[in-house]
């Protein structure tokens, strides 16, 4: 529950941040950077402007929230601060600077630890492989390295906590809680635990 007061308060000042500086931005009175630098007709730069997306195949931990990937597979809830909550409700304190690097879901009651594993591994890159796993009395963390997050975080662990919210204790057959978290956690010592 502390965990997830501490996502909230960071989900709301990033979301002040990227705010505010949307706001200097707009009313900045210098003019833009230009951004083609060949001599090729606008057609031709605004073209490839846009092929720039990032390819990387990332739409859950790491996705880009600037160029829309997680846009296109998740619909912000505007009842919250934008960008911090999504598909209504499911995906909550969600935090990017460029590219999404933690959030929490909820899951429905009674999920079990081997279904609420295979939603959390789909939120991971093709290549994530399990590091280590800690049974601990509030929850279940797993730590998962990926090349593919490393090159476009420059963090290659993503932390995985599994909860049930409500409880003071770990329900294995009730997980109805997660987050994922990217950082560095070789160990289970690196983790900052429930």
């Amino acid at each position: 529950m502390r965990r997830l007061l501490v996502l909230v308060v960071l989900t709301v000042a990033l979301a002040t941040c990227d705010r505010q500086s949307a706001q200097d931005q707009a009313t900045s009175v210098e003019p833009p950077a230009t951004v083609a630098t060949s001599a090729e007709p606008p057609a031709t730069a605004t073209s490839s402007a846009t092929s720039i997306e990032p390819t990387d195949g990332l739409t859950g931990i790491g996705a880009t929230k600037i160029n829309s990937v997680w846009n296109a597979t998740h619909q912000a809830d505007d009842r919250f601060i934008l960008g911090t909550v999504y598909d209504n409700g499911r995906y909550y304190a969600v935090i990017h600077n460029g590219r999404i690097t933690s959030y929490s879901m909820h899951l429905p009651d009674g999920t079990s630890q081997a279904k609420a594993r295979a939603i959390a591994i789909s939120e991971l890159p093709a290549d994530a492989r399990s590091v280590w796993r800690a049974n601990l009395d509030a929850c279940v963390e797993e730590a998962f390295s990926s090349k593919s997050l490393k090159e476009a975080l420059g963090m290659s662990d993503v932390l995985i906590g599994f909860l049930t919210d409500g409880s003071e204790s770990y329900d294995p057959s009730n997980v109805n809680d997660l987050y994922l978290e990217a950082g560095a956690y070789p160990t289970p010592s690196d983790a900052p635990g429930c």
